[in-house]
């Protein structure tokens, strides 16, 4: 291509918004055309034409990305983002002070969120047969203290965060074991686990009990086989025949504490990875009811 200038016929109705020069070899921009054109917004003379100059100025051309090509490059990321918040329906109704589920929610939503609200219940009447495509629901970091039985029918919840709120068992989730994958009650006030509580989630492939008062736990994830990451840091177990399963989980599966043993107080300070089965084994379990060992885990932390 023979290097040229850049020419136009001078029109007083000349009214160009945009134009583009790609791929030439234009040395040099006529300084009238350039005052000329008063509602253009954006000229491109890159990225293959390197040295152009305003004849009598003598500066390099760069690209201009002036306010028409800003607000089209803003059109599109809003585009973009609101196209990916409408394929995957997202409600985002986090820190809104909400005591109970908005009406207005698309029934075809499915993630939902709803962390850092004021909710202290959980009923039926909150997700039952309203959302049916429900895939995720976080509702951590709020006062919930209850979840009715029976919740969550109709949906096909995968993903479920109640961590940080103020539950003291795990919840009924029979409307959905054919579909729990991930499960989040950590920073709870759990304090017991039974093997009916747990053992019909048998998708699980993730489940955090982190930050709890759970002291005894049956070995539910016998019935889990997809299970790969079972988080019980900070709890204060009791190292007995209860809990001697928990040696046979790999430590690619199980996160503990390195100092997890409460009871009995001869191994305080024992390291996990040093509490044998064979220990573990030959200590009985007391019959301390759940709240005595509620006292004595303060006390200790105290």
């Amino acid at each position: 291509m023979a290097k040229t200038n850049a020419r136009f016929q001078e029109k007083n109705d000349f009214n160009v918004e945009s134009m583009s020069f790609y791929i030439n070899e234009i040395e040099t921009y006529k300084d009238k055309f350039r005052y000329k054109q008063t509602s253009l917004r954006a000229t491109r003379l890159r990225p293959w034409n390197q040295g152009s100059t305003y004849k009598g100025e003598s500066y390099t051309v760069h690209l201009l990305v002036a306010s028409m090509e800003l607000y089209r490059m803003l059109w599109l990321f809003v585009f973009l983002t609101n196209f990916e918040e409408k394929l995957c329906e997202l409600v985002n109704r986090q820190y809104n002070g909400l005591t109970f589920v908005p009406g207005d929610i698309s029934p075809n939503v499915t993630e939902l969120w709803l962390q850092g609200n004021a909710f202290t219940t959980i009923r039926q009447s909150d997700f039952n047969d309203k959302f049916t495509q429900l895939a995720q629901l976080k509702i951590r970091l709020n006062n919930i203290s209850s979840i009715e039985s029976g919740c969550f029918k109709g949906t096909v919840l995968q993903e479920l965060y109640i961590d940080t709120n103020k539950l003291t068992s795990i919840p009924d989730l029979h409307e959905v074991s054919t579909t729990m994958e991930k499960l989040g009650l950590q920073f709870n006030q759990i304090t017991k686990i039974s093997m009916e509580d747990l053992s019909y989630l048998t998708k699980l492939k993730w489940l955090s009990l982190l930050n709890n008062l759970i002291s005894t736990l049956p070995d539910f994830t016998q019935f889990m086989p997809a299970l790969t990451e079972l988080n019980l840091e900070e709890n204060p177990l009791d190292c007995c025949q209860s809990t001697a399963w928990l040696k046979q989980v790999p430590s690619s599966v199980l996160n503990i504490s390195q100092f997890p043993c409460k009871y009995p107080s001869k191994w305080n300070s024992t390291d996990w990875n040093a509490t044998t089965s064979d220990m573990i084994w030959g200590q009985p379990c007391h019959g301390w009811a759940p709240e005595d060992r509620l006292n004595e885990w303060i006390s200790l932390d105290g």
